[in-house]
């Protein structure tokens, strides 16, 4: 496969958030945790789906193995690379004000990669990388033995089929003692299966631990039957458990649940199998209903 631009791009934070553009970037990403360092960005040839992939490479490594890191779902046909917390805490904590600065430097017409810094802050680097194609696109660690050294970014959705809608289900589950909401989203053109759901749980509060805590985990080494607790020590419990519904990109709507949901009976004990077979008949609820 071709490489059609390589630039430098340097991660000190030690983790960089990948998130779609809508046309500034976005809430809705995948964080990764990388060795500081500098890294080689590397655009691929095009795939049979007219979308785009790349890869970022550590210094220095050859990559010998790949695991799962999540997916984002594109529909700007671009996405954007950057240090969360690092431009958050620039711009006052304010994701809006990111937003509207980002569509402005990153919204004229490009074909690669495209390094933008704000004016007041040239060492403050994001990217923002033409994928050619709106598509979902997987995001997995690229390793070196069993060390993280990159990532590869690859369009994985298939081509609409003409006249036929495209539908997500996103299930956002609010846990207790935590901020933020989990979320999974589901392609409609797949079918949902429980081994994906808990997957995605595990990866993310394994980045919590490394990101927050400080403790290396590897995803492999945590048993679905292990309460969420065991690793997230502030968790309480699931609060609230929302439904929502995207036909062909339009804005979401939420899906009423059953009130058979009782999210009372997750306790601090909850494990993630338990919470990925809720979240499981949440995504089977909601196309069984519409």
């Amino acid at each position: 496969m071709g490489k059609q631009q390589v630039i430098e791009f340097e991660i000190n934070s030690g983790s960089v958030f990948l998130c779609d553009m809508r046309p500034g970037f976005t809430e809705d990403g995948v964080e990764c945790a990388l060795p500081s360092g500098k890294y080689g960005v590397a655009l691929a040839d095009s795939a049979e789906n007219g979308g785009r992939g790349f890869s970022l490479v550590l210094d220095g490594e050859s990559p010998d193995g790949r695991v799962s890191a999540g997916s984002v779902d594109v529909d700007g046909a671009r996405i954007g690379i950057f240090n969360r917390k690092a431009f958050l805490d620039h711009f006052g904590g304010d994701f809006e004000d990111l937003f509207e600065w980002s569509d402005g430097e990153a919204s004229p017409p490009m074909g690669g990669i495209v390094e933008i810094s704000p004016e007041d802050n040239t060492l403050l680097k994001a990217l923002v990388v033409d994928v050619q194609c709106d598509s979902r696109y997987q995001i997995e660690y690229l390793k070196s033995g069993a060390e993280k050294v990159g990532l590869a970014v690859t369009p994985i959705r298939p081509e609409i089929t003409p006249g036929k809608a495209r539908r997500f289900t996103r299930v956002d589950v609010k846990f207790i003692g935590i901020g933020e909401p989990w979320y999974y989203m589901d392609d409609w053109d797949y079918e949902p299966a429980l081994e994906d759901v808990i997957e995605s749980l595990i990866l993310d509060q394994v980045l919590y631990c490394e990101l927050v805590k400080g403790r290396h985990i590897k995803s492999e080494d945590v048993s679905p039957g292990a309460p969420l607790r065991q690793y997230v020590s502030k968790f309480r419990g699931v609060k609230r458990i929302g439904a929502f519904l995207e036909v062909d990109q339009n804005r979401a709507k939420r899906i009423p649940l059953p009130e058979s949901l009782d999210v009372s009976k997750f306790s601090a004990e909850t494990t993630f199998r338990e919470l990925g077979d809720i979240v499981l008949s949440v995504l089977r609820y909601v196309r069984q209903r519409d």
